[in-house]
């Protein structure tokens, strides 16, 4: 029991931690970018090339 306890622990943690990956470029994709600058700016840009290849962006 106390095993199947410790892996349950580990995968919520690996399923929040992929969770959180995923929804970063959603959350900068809405405008929010987390730093200011050209960096930030080009990688919002790939971001949203990437949501419209795969049908998420804007239309």
């Amino acid at each position: 029991m106390k095993q199947d306890d410790e892996v349950a622990r580990i995968v919520g943690w690996l399923q929040g931690f992929a969770w959180a990956v995923w929804m970063l470029p959603l959350a900068l994709m809405d405008g929010a970018p987390l730093v200011d600058g050209e960096a930030c700016g080009e990688y919002e840009r790939n971001v949203n090339r990437l949501a419209e290849l795969v049908g998420l962006g804007k239309e």
